[in-house]
């Protein structure tokens, strides 16, 4: 008898394993062919623009619509997920890519690029972060920074080849080459979401009305360790005008080089992301906050440095330095909002917040990048960026500081 009960117990926590398991397998997959497709058209979107006459500083206002849209609506998206099926919800998110796609590629008025970053806004973020909440669920807390690193490493292991994909199809067939395959990828990507079964929406499951936008930030800012990590979140993603649309610009643009020449530039930002297991490891050791302000710090310098870089070389140099900073600040990031997460019962929700809050930095620097680089310059944004990430570790520090006496 008591062996019975003792192989029972087993086969049980085998099998509870073995689903965990692939899960997190699965989903792991989603993320890599999701952040491929990406891959291939985000870092080509800003000249791709261009040469369709809109300006630098018309491309970076257009380029507001998508923090804007995460801000108003991601906490929503969190409070669902984590009440409903976070699979139905990402099928749902990959078909809003699809469509932001098509509309990338119709010729016309202005109003049609900023429908397609409305969608691509919602799109991105959700399937992203939702996917990270349902990965999140397989790890256990003692693992959570190896086990999470590794997933976002063979995720950025679609970033990496995404662009040099991208750059490839853009330079020997036409520029709109990589949103058509991307699509075609991403179509793929939803029969195999779909293959696994999903949730029909209806209103007593998802609480529809009940619903609120405040609730989940105002969850979030109770955490007094959150609270640094929304200011930190807030300076990363004023960086990103300067990574996704003047980089790619000066690259082109200033220095004249091909569309392969911005694949290349965004490959070696995107080697030293598959290193986020081991980084996430030292997290685990030597405590997550402390892997944070490293990353952090070390991308402050890299901005700093591009505006001082006298050629492309140097740009490329900078830029793996820089992929070494965002890969200790990424996994270190995810793996201590996670751990609070998971105590609170709300993972979605936390994750979904702290990049509605995260956003708020990249809608004002759009705003202000489009005016800077019209008076200034482009290599002046990565100058005020890295200045911008110095303070807001000074202004951190001080929400972090209690995490150094548990670890």
């Amino acid at each position: 008898m008591a062996k019975s009960v003792l192989f029972s117990l087993t086969e049980r926590r085998f099998l509870s394993i073995f689903m965990r398991s692939r899960t997190y397998n699965n989903f792991t997959k989603v993320n890599i062919v999701f952040a491929f497709s990406q891959a291939m058209v985000v870092p080509f979107l800003a000249p791709y623009l261009s040469a369709r006459g809109f300006s630098g500083k018309e491309v970076a206002l257009m380029f507001t619509v998508f923090p804007l849209i995460n801000i108003i609506l991601l906490p929503l998206f969190g409070q669902a997920a984590d009440a409903f099926s976070r699979r139905t919800v990402i099928w749902f998110g990959v078909w809003l890519e699809i469509a932001a796609l098509v509309l990338y590629l119709i010729d016309g008025h202005w109003a049609i690029i900023v429908a397609a970053r409305l969608l691509d806004a919602i799109a991105a973020s959700t399937v992203v972060l939702i996917t990270l909440a349902k990965i999140e669920d397989c790890v256990s807390r003692e693992r959570r920074g190896k086990d999470t690193g590794l997933s976002l490493s063979l995720m950025y292991l679609g970033e990496l080849l995404g662009p040099l994909a991208g750059g490839i199809l853009a330079d020997y067939f036409f520029i709109k080459m990589p949103f058509l395959t991307a699509g075609a990828v991403l179509f793929i990507l939803s029969i195999y979401l779909r293959s696994g079964g999903l949730r029909k929406f209806d209103r007593q499951s998802l609480g529809l009305f009940s619903l609120s936008w405040l609730r989940p930030i105002r969850l979030f800012l109770s955490h007094r360790e959150l609270r640094g990590m929304g200011i930190l979140g807030m300076v990363m993603h004023a960086s990103n005008p300067a990574m996704r649309v003047f980089l790619p610009l000066l690259i082109v643009g200033t220095i004249g080089m091909s569309y392969k020449a911005i694949g290349i530039a965004m490959f070696c930002y995107s080697i030293p992301h598959l290193l986020q297991g081991v980084f996430g490891a030292w997290g685990d050791r030597f405590g997550h906050h402390r892997i944070v302000l490293a990353g952090v710090g070390l991308s402050a310098l890299c901005l700093v440095g591009i505006y001082f870089a006298p050629g492309y070389a140097w740009i490329l140099a900078l830029l793996i330095v820089l992929g070494i900073g965002g890969s200790m600040w990424n996994v270190g990031a995810w793996s201590l909002m996670s751990d609070i997460g998971e105590s609170a019962k709300a993972e979605a929700q936390i994750i979904t917040s702290y990049m509605a809050i995260a956003q708020i930095g990249s809608l004002i620097s759009f705003i202000i990048s489009a005016w800077l680089v019209s008076v200034f310059g482009i290599p002046f944004i990565f100058l005020v960026n890295g200045v911008v990430i110095a303070l807001g570790i000074l202004a951190a520090a001080v929400y972090l500081k209690p995490q150094f006496k548990h670890t």
